[in-house]
């Protein structure tokens, strides 16, 4: 086992960290020279002189990744990833390479590059991490991957406790048993996905034979599989054009902005109240009043600017709502019955088998409908990549 592992707080050894890779941040000072002096004579044990030896220049030099400043006395990161030393030279590596399965002998892997590249399969209880896109040969089991930009998974993924996250796009071939994902981009979903959960911040789209049975998806945009559910009416729910972000700040401000409303109004009666008693009882009028008074004036600008902000910002949260039910599932295949759907605030529930369907929000009729696919939509079918 190469490399130090690490004590947790309980003075446990955890053995899947073995820190092997040195990440360092682009602008980082990896080496520097102190500049070479003149010697100093000294004395041996019997007071005689022994000349000094001046100290020799020597120039720095790097590998890849790296540059030398104008002085020549600091060696710098170029770009972000991993720290290495070749031939007696520093240099940084964007990309990183693990050529067999992530178990005990390679241990957990933190990489801060641009790409991070395993042949073979994580195993139970691993993590990866990348600061850019990750590329696996195989599949994962039971562990977690966190990509920073694009996650590409050239096999399966198997739960419990299998989870996906990527600021990118993320490829599967299939998964299933619980697995947990999270895409930024879109999820592309080769063969299948059985009783696992998704949030997804762009689309679902198939690249193979992109069956959905089980779980819950929650996704902004569109859906575009060749089967959803299953004959045994597995609960399925999916609902399209959702932004949870969104809609916690809209519930935030309706829950806010009458409470401020409110409070605008209850100032401007203080304000009318207190004036109207100054000016009756004039030189009577007490000090204490009149700070009340200059108070309640101070304040009610500063109320009514953020009452009008937050309705402004009310307003395009519910246009953005709105605009939610414009997404739609498109099933090139079979939807079956037992499919929980929601668009918007609605949700229904597919009763009969289908085939080559469109699930959509009819504006008109305020509902969510199901017919059948045209034939300029089936020639959009998504092809496998």
């Amino acid at each position: 086992m190469s490399g130090p592992t690490e004590i947790g707080k309980r003075g446990r050894i955890d053995f899947r960290e073995l820190s092997n890779i040195v990440n360092v941040t682009k602008g980082l000072v990896l080496a520097e020279k102190i500049p070479h002096t003149q010697g100093t004579p000294g004395k041996n044990v019997l007071g005689q002189e022994i000349p000094a030896k001046s100290g020799k220049d020597r120039s720095l030099k790097g590998g890849k990744g790296v540059a030398l400043s104008e002085d020549g006395l600091r060696i710098v990161a170029m770009l972000d990833g991993k720290f290495v030393m070749e031939a007696d030279r520093p240099g940084v590596y964007d990309e990183h390479f693990v050529n067999s399965d992530v178990d005990l002998s390679v241990g957990n892997v933190v990489f801060g590059g641009r790409l991070l590249t395993v042949g073979g399969e994580v195993m139970p209880g691993f993590h990866l991490k990348c600061r850019g896109d990750i590329e696996l040969g195989k599949g994962i089991n039971s562990s977690s991957v966190m990509a920073g930009g694009n996650l590409r998974i050239h096999g399966g993924v198997i739960g419990p406790h299998a989870v996906l996250r990527a600021k990118g796009d993320i490829y599967v071939d299939f998964m299933e048993n619980d697995c947990d994902v999270e895409a930024l981009g879109n999820f592309y979903l080769g063969d299948f996905a059985v009783q696992c959960r998704a949030r997804v911040g762009g689309s679902i789209k198939s690249t193979g034979k992109g069956a959905i049975i089980g779980g819950r998806y929650l996704v902004t945009g569109s859906v575009y599989l060749k089967e959803l559910g299953s004959e045994a009416e597995v609960a399925t729910e999916i609902q399209v054009g959702v932004q949870p972000a969104l809609l916690k700040r809209k519930h935030q401000l309706d829950e806010e902005l009458p409470i401020l409303s409110e409070k605008v109004n209850e100032s401007i009666k203080n304000i009318s109240s207190l004036e109207k008693m100054k000016k009756e009882q004039g030189k009577a009028f007490s000090a204490a009043l009149q700070e009340r008074l200059t108070q309640f004036k101070a304040e009610l600008p500063g109320l009514t600017q953020k009452v009008e902000s937050m309705s402004n910002e009310a307003k395009e949260l519910q246009e953005a709502v709105d605009q939610m039910v414009n997404e739609s599932i498109f099933v090139y295949g079979t939807l079956y019955p037992g499919v929980i759907v929601r668009i918007g605030n609605l949700m229904r529930q597919t009763t009969t088998e289908e085939e080559r369907a469109v699930i959509y929000f009819d504006q008109e009729a305020q509902q969510i409908m199901i017919r059948k696919m045209t034939p300029e939509e089936a020639a959009e079918e998504p092809k496998k990549i």
